[in-house]
């Protein structure tokens, strides 16, 4: 499950990846939702080095900032783990997880590596 947090906009790190992004009409589009009322769906987020760090989102994230919004409510995307198999690794919790951040696209996840159990 995602955990729904409230962050500063400014406390936010967008990669390269996701400013490659940025659609200025999407963006404006979105700031007029907002000044009409309207609610966007949330922002994804992971945590980072002392930060969050925006996954998905970037256009919303924009939007916020371009109507003086100083927080911002988003999903923060919890780290999978995995052990080690032969040649590869093996998924021992977080599907949903790992599900969400294929939805979006993303290629790359954070992940904990766990030792296999000795038996």
């Amino acid at each position: 499950m995602l955990t729904t947090v409230s962050v500063k906009i400014s406390d936010i790190y967008v990669p390269s990846e996701r400013r490659k992004e940025i659609d200025s009409v999407k963006a404006n589009e979105f700031a007029e939702q907002l000044i009409n009322g309207e609610e966007l769906k949330p922002i994804k987020l992971r945590k980072g080095k002392g930060r969050y760090v925006l996954v998905s989102g970037v256009n919303r994230l924009n939007a916020y900032d371009a109507i003086g919004e100083q927080l911002i409510n988003g999903e923060e995307l919890k780290p999978i783990k995995l052990r080690k198999g032969k040649g590869r690794y093996v998924l021992v919790s977080g599907v949903n997880r790992l599900n969400a951040y294929d939805a979006i696209g993303e290629s790359l996840v954070e992940a904990f590596i766990v030792r296999a159990r000795q038996f």
